[in-house]
């Protein structure tokens, strides 16, 4: 009973390795995505200061529809993305546990020995 313990201890301590490696490289991407998005949003603000609504087309306020539009998809699908990603490593979590550590092998070792 120890052993099998010992053993999933260090699976759960190796999935939580991954699963901390994985969240630093998405941040570094997500810094990355956000300078890349503060760029852009200041490109836009620096064109709309420096041209005159009136001489905009109907292409500038169809961009700017779809730049916000995008934001708002990224950001509903991102949160619930997060919200399904750690109900999964909930889930197999507690799947392995169960696998692993049986209630009824520690009747077995009792009984048996």
């Amino acid at each position: 009973m120890l052993k099998q313990s010992a053993i999933f201890a260090l699976a759960l301590a190796d999935l939580a390795l991954r699963v901390a490696s994985a969240a630093s490289t998405y941040t570094t991407k997500a810094q990355n995505k956000g300078q890349e998005d503060e760029n852009r949003f200041e490109q836009v603000n620096n064109r709309s200061l420096k041209e005159d609504k009136s001489d905009q087309g109907e292409d500038e306020d169809n961009e700017d529809y779809w730049l916000e539009a995008k934001a708002i998809f990224g950001g509903v699908l991102g949160f619930w993305g997060g919200v399904g990603g750690l109900g999964a490593i909930f889930l197999i979590v507690v799947m392995s546990q169960r696998y692993c550590c049986r209630k009824g092998d520690d009747d077995k070792d009792v009984d048996g020995g």
